[in-house]
């Protein structure tokens, strides 16, 4: 048997009958050298998953995928995503720790593509913004370095667990928002994010598991709250799209751009005192990188509306 590449894990609150067809969607169109387990516990996601890393770990896998138990990837959906990440890795010269497929519902409906973040440095607010329910369309299927991913069906790469110690914060209850705080953390580690919308995987969608949502947004927001610069804005606008898409040669069309200080003159120029004052607080809180963030949020989001 060769080396194993990739864990594959399921956190699961009890077994069902989605379980059942998940695995053997997964044992029949995975095709890199892999590890299959599933977590069956009646405790929350994190824990579950933490318990998967723990043998994941074990085992000295390049790469960890954690899924859910209702998931229908297309075929060789993982050595597509994984092939993608490295190369991706060598165009931009820089880690991903995670990396996830275009999540759609079996109607065709996006699921989940990329998700937004915006920190507001004047009121401390976290909004996290995602694209479900909307039509699938050629849009989505691209390639973009995004602000936080969905871990319906998520790949981490073992550098990133390495950080990590290989544990995820366990003090999200039950399900909801603990995968947003993984991204947060990826990021904050300065790993990068990769959404592979080449690469399709249906979400069944059988919300059955218990839910902790308000108490676990609070958590998330008390943690990541005051980081404006995780602030990472995409418009689903076929122009803005484009415009930060990953090209063959691991450039986009943003980032050749004028630079960064080009680009606040002309902020700034347009509402002086209201973009300096923001500004200020934005360096203060988050430093340069927030300033960044802050200035490609109100750009991508202002060509995002020039287009509608």
């Amino acid at each position: 048997m060769s080396k194993p590449r990739l864990f594959i894990g399921i956190p699961c609150y009890q077994e069902n009958e989605r379980l059942a067809r998940t695995l053997a969607f997964l044992q029949e169109r995975t095709v890199l050298p892999h590890i299959l387990e599933v977590h069956v516990a009646k405790q929350s996601v994190v824990k579950n998953k933490n318990a998967l890393l723990a043998e994941a770990r074990k085992w000295k896998t390049d790469y960890v995928c954690l899924c859910d138990d209702d998931i229908e990837p297309e075929t060789e959906w993982d050595s597509k995503l994984v092939h993608t990440l490295e190369q991706v890795e060598r165009r931009l010269g820089t880690r991903i720790g995670q990396t996830t497929p275009r999540l759609i519902y079996p109607d065709g409906r996006i699921f989940n593509a990329w998700i937004n973040v915006y920190i507001d440095p004047i009121q401390k607010g976290l909004l996290l913004d995602g694209y479900d329910g909307k039509p699938d369309n050629e849009v989505y299927h691209t390639l973009a370095i995004v602000g936080a991913l969905a871990g319906t069906l998520t790949i981490f790469s073992r550098a990133l667990l390495d950080a990590v110690d290989w544990t995820f914060d366990d003090r999200y209850e039950r399900s909801q928002f603990e995968d947003f705080d993984q991204s947060f953390t990826c990021r904050d580690l300065n790993f990068s994010l990769l959404y592979n919308g080449l690469v399709e995987v249906t979400h069944h969608t059988m919300r059955v598991n218990p839910r902790a949502s308000e108490d676990n947004f609070a958590k998330l927001r008390d943690k990541w709250g005051l980081r404006t610069d995780l602030t990472m804005v995409i418009p689903a606008s076929p122009e803005t799209v484009a415009a930060v898409a990953l090209r063959q040669d691991g450039t986009n069309n943003y980032v050749s751009q004028p630079n960064i200080v080009t680009r606040m003159w002309n902020l700034v120029r347009k509402k002086p005192i209201h973009r300096l004052k923001t500004g200020i607080k934005v360096l203060r809180s988050s430093g340069m990188r927030g300033v960044r963030a802050h200035v490609r949020r109100i750009q991508l989001e202002s060509m995002g509306n020039n287009q509608r």
